[in-house]
């Protein structure tokens, strides 16, 4: 009953005084497109192209669609884990781009590389007992790809050399799930709200 209590009360506080709205886009944001956020310069450099939303890799012979960009205007993400590691990850907020080039470099997971977040709060509370807080610094921008990620994929040598440029050319994350993202640079990253902890029963 307890922890079920201390949930609610994070929820709450969360929550409480947001209308619906605004817990999916802000209104302090100015609105921008895509081609604001990638600059001409970069899509070049790092061999990619635009048609409208779509992003298509041009350093193959054929060129090859990767997938749909899309911006989110979350103005909060949310990790789940361990109270210790969450508490060592405020701790150590200071070496953030550091962790992310880790967290990059490390084995893919069920959706590839990256620092997974969660644009709801709940969505992944069986991680651990402390939650994270983390405040936007503004839209973020999504790589929605074309193909979903598998085992074999996994394995690919070419992965990371992709999820860095990626990453370098400025997209912010993966879309994952509905609501789960994998970030790959720590725009979004560097303003810790807090850390709430719920207390076992």
């Amino acid at each position: 009953m307890k922890n079920k209590l201390s949930l609610f009360l994070i929820i709450s506080i969360l929550y409480i005084g947001l209308p619906a709205s605004a817990l999916q886009c802000s209104q302090l944001f100015k609105e921008p497109k895509i081609t604001d956020l990638l600059t001409p310069e970069n899509l070049k450099k790092y061999e990619f192209e635009l048609e409208g939303s779509i992003l298509i890799d041009t350093s193959h012979n054929n060129r090859v669609k990767v997938g749909n960009l899309i911006i989110d205007y979350s103005e909060k993400l949310y990790k789940w884990g361990s109270i210790g590691g969450q508490k060592s990850s405020l701790k150590n907020q200071d070496r953030i781009d550091d962790r992310m080039e880790q967290f990059i470099h490390n084995k893919p997971q069920a959706y590839g590389r990256g620092f997974y977040v969660s644009k709801q709060p709940i969505d992944s509370q069986r991680w651990g007992r402390a939650l994270t807080i983390y405040k936007t610094d503004g839209p973020i921008l999504l790589l929605d790809r074309e193909n979903d990620i598998d085992i074999d994929s996994q394995r690919d040598p070419d992965d990371l050399s992709r999820t860095l440029r990626y990453s370098k050319l400025g997209i912010d994350a993966f879309q994952c799930t509905d609501t789960w993202l994998a970030m790959l640079t720590t725009k979004h990253l560097k303003n810790i709200i807090g850390v709430k902890i719920v207390e076992e029963p």
